[in-house]
């Protein structure tokens, strides 16, 4: 993927020199090209109703093991009914497995949809693949999404192709299909070409929110001294007797093993440093940055459009992510977006430190901006994703890890951003797709709380 092995994350600050290009950049933007209405951040009747839907699609999950052709549940909040992808759809349903779905949907519909493969027929599929990076490196395949495109559908190969272009009869020579089922050689298994990258309000100070800026050490890139800025994702508490540290979340990918200390965004009259990566987990691409005694966060997200960049509600739980949710994000570059849908689960995509260059393949979600507009920008990794539990307060849903760098994924930035490097054969880094990780995921994982 380009830049991902370069550099993880956009630079967010530049020398006075480079950040005037680009802001002549933006301010060259054409009248035809004027930005958006800001988003709009009130919850919308559909969107204060799927958290029914999401209890029974993530109850129907708890039970997958007893449907050996179980693939996944989401919703579609249209027809308000939880989905059911299994291959086969509810062909060979037995009437006992039938009535546990019904039993687990808590009351809603639940409608059987074909898929071609079962979950664990995808996840072999998507881990002999990444088995055989290096012997597809060596051919100039640089792998970028792995993912069953729509939900239940052919898994899709997404590469940049450096050398020859991929196909079925490359990765048979390679030994990689050897186990693979019949589906997947029947067509069940699409190559196309694309890049994705991962992303970068402004000067937070204590309490810390999620959604501001925050930045690692400086780096020397080219004899310039630049930053590698992201954002962070949410104030967290651990859940460990005893420990009473204050902690706030950002993107694995932007912080230095060697030197974890991350600062707020630099300004004119300086910066201040937040405090140090103590622990990460890498596998939901998150750090945790444990804040200095002198100050504190909370657990609060910024959420305001560029009109507003003081506005916050309070995250009072968090939940898991299904096909067919709904979800908000909020970026330091793009501040809040919304109309974004989940569109894709367990997407296999890799992930590289933009200081170690380590690269780590995560089962991310494809959220995507429903209209087709912009979702997203560079500078926004780390940033939370939610929903609205009502019209004043919100629900952690994930972290923003990468998007989408398809040339037909990518959008012209607003004016307001004015920070983000396109990326190499690309005119803009601003796209209507975002990768993310799960917040209620990594939160077990970690043993941590959004709320205190």
């Amino acid at each position: 993927m380009r830049g991902l092995r370069r550099r993880a994350f956009r630079r967010a600050v530049w020398t006075v020199a480079v950040a005037g290009i680009l802001l002549s950049q933006a301010a060259s933007v054409s009248a035809s090209q004027a930005d958006p209405t800001p988003p709009s951040t009130q919850p919308t009747d559909a969107e204060l109703g799927q958290d029914k839907l999401d209890a029974a699609a993530e109850s129907i999950k708890s039970i997958s093991a007893a449907d050996d052709a179980y693939y996944e549940a989401g919703i579609d909040l249209d027809k308000q009914t939880v989905v059911v992808f299994r291959k086969g759809g509810d062909t060979g349903l037995s009437q006992s497995v039938k009535a546990l779905y019904t039993e687990k949907a808590l009351g809603a519909t639940v409608e059987f949809r074909n898929a071609l493969f079962t979950t664990s027929e995808m996840f072999a599929i998507q881990d002999t693949i990444v088995a055989a990076n290096e012997k597809l490196e060596a051919e100039g395949i640089v792998l970028s999404t792995i993912g069953s495109s729509p939900p239940g559908g052919p898994i899709v190969v997404k590469y940049s192709p450096k050398g020859a272009p991929a196909d079925l009869d490359v990765f048979n020579r390679l030994g990689i299909t050897r186990a693979w089922p019949r589906a997947a050689l029947d067509g069940g298994v699409q190559f196309e070409t694309g890049d994705v990258a991962p992303f970068d309000r402004i000067s937070d100070t204590s309490p810390l929110y999620g959604g501001a800026r925050i930045h690692g050490p400086s780096i020397v890139v080219g004899g310039q001294r630049v930053w590698e800025t992201c954002t962070t994702g949410y104030g967290v508490r651990s859940t460990t007797a005893g420990v009473i540290s204050a902690f706030i979340t950002t993107a694995w990918h932007c912080y230095n093993p060697a030197n974890p200390v991350m600062y707020n965004q630099w300004t004119s009259s300086g910066n201040f440093a937040i405090g140090n990566v103590s622990s990460v987990e890498a596998t939901y691409d998150t750090a945790y940055v444990k804040i200095g005694s002198s100050r504190t966060s909370a657990p609060r997200i910024f959420n305001g459009p560029p009109v507003n960049n003081t506005q916050s509600m309070p995250v009072v739980s968090s939940g898991p992510i299904s096909f067919g949710d709904e979800y908000c994000a909020s970026g330091a570059n793009s501040y809040n977006t919304c109309e974004g849908i989940i569109t894709q689960t367990n997407v296999l995509t890799p992930i590289t430190n933009a200081y170690t260059g380590e690269k780590r393949f995560l089962r991310l979600d494809r959220l995507s901006e429903k209209h087709g507009a912009f979702m997203g920008a560079e500078g926004d990794s780390g940033g939370p994703v939610y929903s609205f539990a009502n019209s004043t307060s919100v629900v952690a849903r994930g972290m923003i890890a990468a998007g989408n760098l398809d040339s037909a994924a990518l959008r012209q930035c607003p004016s307001y951003i004015t920070d983000v490097e396109p990326e190499e054969g690309h005119p803009t880094a601003c796209t209507t797709d975002l990768y993310i990780s799960s917040a209620s995921s990594a939160a077990a994982a970690h043993h941590v709380t959004y709320v205190w």
